[in-house]
């Protein structure tokens, strides 16, 4: 059965040309990339549940320090709560995002402290669980790696 194809239309207009990170919840919402044709947005993350395709944070959109460009390293959980990352221009992530139906919200970011007393300078992959705790990979200030729990607040 078909969830989305090139043939549709993405909600932040023109026509999808591409698909990636997928994520599937329990209940069967479908998350995921996509890029479309002949629309301001080329870029957007989408969630397919609650009977509407829906997009989550989108090329363009502004939050915190960041402007969105492209996603990267996308995780979601069964409340469809989607992690991401963005990707280029900077081959680097500098923070770690947080898109759910009531919006986006910065969870980490660099020059944030870090449990050690450091600042945090890069990330790595985020996960989310049901709880909505985020892990992620994260380097400080120091050159040292480790992996991290947040819990952003509801």
């Amino acid at each position: 059965m078909p969830v989305v194809t090139t043939d549709d239309d993405a909600p932040v207009g023109g026509p999808f040309t591409e698909f990636g990170m997928l994520a599937l919840t329990n209940a069967g919402t479908v998350g995921f990339a996509g890029r479309t044709a002949r629309s301001a947005v080329r870029e957007a993350l989408y969630v397919t549940g609650r009977a509407a395709l829906v997009a989550l944070a989108q090329q363009g959109q502004a939050v915190g320090e960041a402007t969105f460009t492209t996603f990267a390293n996308a995780a979601m959980n069964d409340d469809e709560a989607v992690v991401f990352e963005l990707g280029r221009p900077d081959p680097i992530p500098r923070a770690v995002f947080l898109a759910t139906r009531a919006g986006v919200r910065v969870v980490v970011a660099a020059g944030d402290a870090a449990p050690s007393g450091r600042r945090f300078r890069a990330f790595g992959i985020a996960a989310i669980n049901s709880r909505g705790q985020v892990a992620f990979v994260a380097e400080t200030d120091d050159g040292r790696h480790g992996i991290y729990l947040a819990t952003p607040r509801r």
